[in-house]
């Protein structure tokens, strides 16, 4: 999925739509988390994002800049993990959790080659939010 496609998907996704501002930032930490999987994001990825993430009606005017520095200094995977956490407790329950997977799960496999970090925060960001694990498991297979 390119970020026009994962764009497309956000801006007109009605269960996306009707997030909050809690929900709207959890889903950027969400993506932010996986930008920076193996601790570093290049600048053309990072720009990509940005722009992308700027084109979203519903995203208008916010600042993704703040997610990617918060994925940032998370650190370490533990750190991750911990936002991924937090993102779930927001978003659980919301009905959004399959498609924030597959936002994940395209994330992760961009450069066609899924890290084993990145394989990890998906299976906990699948945890976090009560995901069910044979709807991963398929958008696994349609992703990978």
């Amino acid at each position: 999925m390119s970020w026009t496609q994962l764009a497309d998907e956000l801006g007109t996704d009605s269960g996306l739509k009707s997030l909050d501002a809690d929900g709207v930032a959890a889903v950027l930490d969400v993506l932010a988390v996986l930008v920076y999987a193996d601790g570093r994001s290049g600048i053309l990825e990072r720009n990509e994002f940005t722009e992308q993430i700027n084109a979203l009606p519903w995203l208008a005017g916010k600042d993704p800049d703040a997610a990617l520095a918060k994925a940032k200094a998370a650190g370490d995977e533990a750190g991750r993990s911990a936002l991924i956490t937090a993102a779930g407790k927001t978003l659980n329950g919301k009905g959004v959790g399959a498609q924030v997977y597959r936002m994940a799960a395209e994330l992760a496999h961009a450069d066609h080659q899924l890290h084993r970090t990145e394989s990890a925060l998906l299976t906990h960001l699948v945890t976090a939010m009560g995901i069910d694990e044979a709807v991963a498991a398929k958008i696994d297979a349609d992703v990978g």
